[in-house]
């Protein structure tokens, strides 16, 4: 299955779409909208039926936070939240992990799983060369 996602600003929602309708194409059907996410300040990576991304401070049921979303039905499955001033950045996917880039610089390995956050700090540049 083929999907969309978008995030709105003025909604403070996101939802996923099989096949773009709302966005212009016919024949699509809206799977779910919700605000789990609130408006995503980041890419969202996608990975074995799961959304990866970063959450606002609007976000509910928990606010803020790099989130692991059930694509098909938009379920909040787990929320990793660092400090109020720590925002998740790029989040790109690298193998089986999520490489996240901090607002503060720090970059996060992470594991692109739901069964819940692992992860952490690399300490030097020749732990995140070691990736590609």
């Amino acid at each position: 299955m083929e999907v969309t996602y978008a995030s709105g600003e003025f909604s403070v929602s996101g939802g996923v779409d099989e096949r773009a309708e709302p966005f212009g194409v016919r024949g699509a059907a809206e799977l779910w909208k919700n605000e789990v996410l609130g408006r995503c300040d980041s890419t969202a990576v996608v990975y074995q039926g799961h959304l990866y991304a970063q959450a606002s401070e609007k976000a509910k049921p928990s606010p803020k936070g790099l989130k692991c979303v059930e694509l098909a039905t938009g379920k909040e499955v787990w929320c990793e939240k660092k400090s109020y001033d720590d925002y998740y950045g790029a989040i790109i996917l690298v193998g089986d992990k999520l490489l996240v880039l901090m607002e503060n610089g720090e970059l996060t390995l992470v594991d692109a799983s739901p069964a819940g956050y692992k992860g952490g700090a690399l300490q030097t540049n020749q732990e995140a060369a070691r990736l590609f």
